[in-house]
């Protein structure tokens, strides 16, 4: 299958689908850093930068081919309390673009990946009751499907492809030590410093609290900091690096982070889809 890729990234999407036999044509990306990445690494894509919506897209009108969207999920994530209201408006904005592109185009088949906030969950129901034979979703777990994190996200697409990820949701559990077998310590600890409190406000967190074993799932990698490893106490011995967290991510040891700074890269490898799971829900996309 030809695969569209928008919202493109540094690639994990499309590395997923190469690992699943498809072929990448066309990659899209408003991040000429991140775009550069995923030419690195897929060359013979065509690479697109352009900005949503206000770009014109051109996607094939004939054959078969797949389209995927990851939209920026920063602006709409309920775990970034400094996004304005009308950032988030305007990221949402985008995810309904995403979703009139794919009844414009009517690609064979499609997916689109977010973090699963009630925002978009209300939208896709309600698009899902007016078009069933268009939309379905799923919120998965990514340990569940072969990537070493507790990364909840949000699955849309066509409805038999996400009825057949559903049945995939069947793999024990995958620890950070089966992707990181010589890590420098045995605790991971996140970046989170505070909780909310039952008398209101917030209080410090304990070391405890947000300390994982490497026998578990990685915390979820984020685009702004990596984890750090920690002793058993809580003292910190380093943050991860950035290939470190690309494992994490299943990109292979081979794929190209690119040229970027450390910050760069890091925001590349954070941002990206799991290239595990995505190579999973590429498994279930049959031509017709």
């Amino acid at each position: 299958m030809r695969v569209v890729d928008l919202f493109c990234g540094i690639g994990g999407f499309s590395e997923g689908a190469v690992r699943a036999g498809h072929t990448p044509i066309l990659a899209v990306d408003a991040d000429a850093v991140a775009l550069h990445t995923h030419e690195l690494n897929h060359p013979n894509c065509v690479h697109v930068q352009a900005t949503f919506p206000r770009d014109v897209l051109d996607v094939p009108t004939t054959g078969t081919w797949h389209l995927h969207g990851s939209p920026p999920c920063q602006v709409v994530s309920q775990a970034n309390r400094r996004v304005s209201d009308e950032a988030r408006a305007d990221g949402l904005q985008l995810v309904h673009w995403f979703f009139d592109t794919v009844e414009r185009t009517r690609p064979t088949t499609w997916s689109f990946e977010q973090v699963a906030c009630p925002e978009i969950v209300a939208i896709l129901d309600a698009r899902r009751c007016e078009n069933p034979f268009l939309y379905d979703h799923v919120v998965v777990v990514c340990s569940d499907y072969g990537v070493p994190q507790s990364r909840r996200r949000l699955i849309a697409g066509s409805p038999e492809l996400i009825a057949r990820l559903r049945k995939r949701c069947c793999d024990a559990t995958t620890t950070m030590q089966q992707a990181l077998p010589d890590t420098p310590t045995e605790w991971m600890m996140n970046t989170t410093t505070n909780t909310p409190d039952r008398r209101g406000g917030h209080r410090p967190l304990r070391p405890r609290e947000h300390m994982r074993h490497v026998s578990r799932p990685s915390y979820t990698i984020l685009a702004r900091h990596a984890p750090f490893w920690v002793d058993s106490n809580g003292t910190v011995s380093r943050r991860l690096t950035v290939r470190e967290c690309a494992t994490l991510q299943t990109f292979g040891d081979e794929y190209h982070l690119g040229d970027g700074t450390a910050a760069q890269r890091q925001r590349g490898v954070g941002n990206a889809m799991p290239v595990e799971l995505a190579r999973r829900l590429m498994m279930e996309v049959r031509s017709p």
